[in-house]
């Protein structure tokens, strides 16, 4: 993206963010010390001189002070991006910020989760290379420093191409209530040349016939209230050493398929994680903001002994070996909330809330949302890239 772009790019999003207020607790705010900001911007100012960097990131905006002197005396030809997961801080500070910069105002990126920041700056093409990193002293809260090391020690490869004419051995594996909506279209989106389809039905399977391009083996076993153990029994059917588990509401495009096999041949790989992208009000708009984009999710799993999942609900994958890959170009597509009514939808988060043991999840009249449009050019300026993940 040219700077320009990412400035527009930043701009949609953050505006989008800033018009909710999902729950968010208004922040202190301490004045910043004046001659402590400007010490900080001299020293980021030399740094980012002396590399030659285009992008110089301000992690947290504090009161726009150390802001106000980076914009003031940066360069012509560099840009400056401040970083904030605080929304509550930008709507007190940023418009002061803006009419005071005029001009020579900085670009802003904010949302509450770091994923959605780390996807964006990806995007826009910044990386350790490009970016000079300054942390306001002031301001800096534990999720910049936590997304300061996804995107200092986290690597960009491109997927490489499966060797050989025979895709790796896959299953997908599947928890499935057999009155679900659309489990024909679920399954004919299915490609054959996976292995098997492993389904673990909750009570017992569905009295018609259901088409499926690959073979495809059934269990049942009542959901209860656990989906932690549930998971487990789902994954003891798949015979493979990979496993792709998705549920009923979700698919991948044509395309994620199709490169699901480079993906699988990646070393040193234990699982990968996929953004999902869950539609809203209709399926040309995606929810997001406040950690509902990119809702990452991880659904490829290399098996081992150790491998199992915890929790009652929401749960987590425990033993996996190996390295850990984002998927940034392979969404999961979630139609729930498009294609299932009301009344399914709070059936399902009364089941969350039995899980969990008291009420954790509330169903809301609306969301955040921006167009398809936006994420398909996320996903241009992603296409075909796989990135590497520290230990998190």
């Amino acid at each position: 993206m040219t700077p320009d772009v990412a400035r527009e790019f930043f701009s949609r999003y953050t505006q989008e963010v800033l018009a909710w207020n999902l729950g968010q607790p208004n922040s202190d705010l301490a004045p910043e010390d004046g001659e402590q900001a400007r010490r900080a911007a001299d020293r980021a100012l030399r740094v980012h001189a002396a590399s030659k960097r285009f992008w110089l990131l301000l992690l947290g905006l504090g009161d726009g002070a150390l802001a106000r002197v980076l914009a003031e005396k940066l360069p012509s030809g560099r840009a400056l991006v401040i970083l904030e997961t605080d929304t509550e801080i930008i709507r007190r500070v940023w418009p002061k910020l803006q009419a005071d910069c005029g001009a020579q105002s900085p670009a802003l990126l904010a949302d509450t989760s770091i994923w959605s920041l780390f996807f964006l700056v990806r995007a826009a093409g910044m990386d350790r290379e490009n970016c000079t990193l300054c942390r306001n002293p002031s301001s800096i809260s534990t999720k910049l420093l936590t997304w300061q090391r996804l995107f200092l020690e986290s690597r960009m490869e491109r997927l490489d191409h499966c060797s050989g004419d025979t895709p790796p051995p896959l299953s997908v594996a599947c928890m499935l209530h057999p009155e679900e909506p659309d489990l024909e279209d679920f399954f004919e989106h299915l490609p054959p040349w996976l292995r098997e389809v492993c389904v673990l039905w909750d009570g017992a399977a569905p009295s018609v016939d259901l088409r499926c391009q690959a073979p495809l083996r059934h269990s049942c076993r009542p959901l209860g209230a656990h989906f932690g153990e549930q998971r487990n029994a789902m994954l003891a059917l798949c015979r493979t050493e990979w496993c792709l588990y998705l549920d009923a509401d979700e698919r991948l495009s044509s395309r994620t398929w199709e490169l699901l096999p480079q993906l699988l041949a990646a070393p040193g790989l234990g699982g990968a994680l996929f953004p999902r992208r869950t539609f809203e009000g209709d399926e040309e708009h995606v929810r997001m903001g406040y950690g509902l984009w990119p809702d990452v999710q991880l659904r490829l799993l290399r098996k081992n002994a150790a491998l199992r999942f915890e929790g009652a609900v929401h749960e987590r994958v425990e033993g996996l070996e190996g390295g850990l890959a984002l998927a940034a170009d392979m969404p999961i597509l979630h139609y729930s909330h498009v294609r299932k009514d009301r009344r399914s939808l709070q059936r399902r988060l009364d089941l969350f809330n039995q899980a969990a043991g008291e009420e954790r999840h509330r169903l809301s009249g609306s969301y955040p949302r921006l167009s398809r449009v936006f994420f398909h050019n996320l996903d241009k300026a992603l296409a075909g890239r796989l990135i590497i993940l520290p230990p998190m």
